[in-house]
C-alpha cells in the first residue's frame, strides 16, 4: 500500500514509473513505425457476394460516395486483403494506446511540476541551505 511507504520509497516508485512509461511509449512508437514501414494498410470491412466473392467497402469520401474494392475469390489476394486490414487495426489500436499514455505522463507530468513549486514555495529558493538552516535549527548536522 503507497500511504505506508516511505518517502523514499514513493520518490523511487515515481522514478521507476515515469521510466517504465517512458520506455513503453517508445516501444509503441516503434510498433507503430514498424506498421507503417511493413506495406499497404487498408481501412475497409469485408463484404462478400454471394459468399463466394470479396470485396473492401472503404468509408464515404467528401462527395458521400463509399469506394469498393473487387477482391475476389483467390486465396492470396483474400489474405493480402485481410492482412492489410488488420494492420489499419493494429495501426489504430496502437495509436490509441500512445495517446493514453501520452496523456497519462503528460498528467503526471503536470501532478509533480506542481508538487514540486508548492514545494519550492515552502523552502525557498536554495532548498540545500533551507534543510541546513533547520536542521541546524533543530539541533542536527547534516
Amino acid at each position: 500500500m503507497i500511504s505506508k511507504m516511505t518517502t523514499d520509497q514513493k520518490l523511487n516508485l515515481i522514478k521507476t514509473a515515469f521510466l517504465h512509461l517512458a520506455g513503453h511509449i517508445s516501444t509503441i512508437e516503434h510498433q507503430i513505425a514498424a506498421l507503417e514501414q511493413g506495406g499497404e494498410m487498408y481501412y475497409a470491412t469485408e463484404w462478400w457476394k454471394d459468399e463466394k466473392y470479396l470485396y473492401l467497402v472503404f468509408p464515404t469520401d467528401q462527395d458521400g460516395k463509399r469506394k469498393r474494392q473487387y477482391i475476389g475469390c483467390d486465396q492470396q489476394k483474400i489474405t493480402e486483403a485481410r492482412q492489410k486490414i488488420t494492420r489499419w487495426q493494429n495501426h489504430q489500436d496502437q495509436q490509441k494506446e500512445l495517446r493514453r499514455l501520452q496523456l497519462a505522463l503528460a498528467s503526471s507530468e503536470y501532478d509533480l511540476t506542481r508538487l514540486a513549486k508548492q514545494l519550492k514555495s515552502l523552502i525557498g529558493d536554495t532548498p540545500g541551505q533551507a534543510r541546513a538552516e533547520t536542521c541546524h535549527q533543530n539541533g542536527s548536522n547534516i
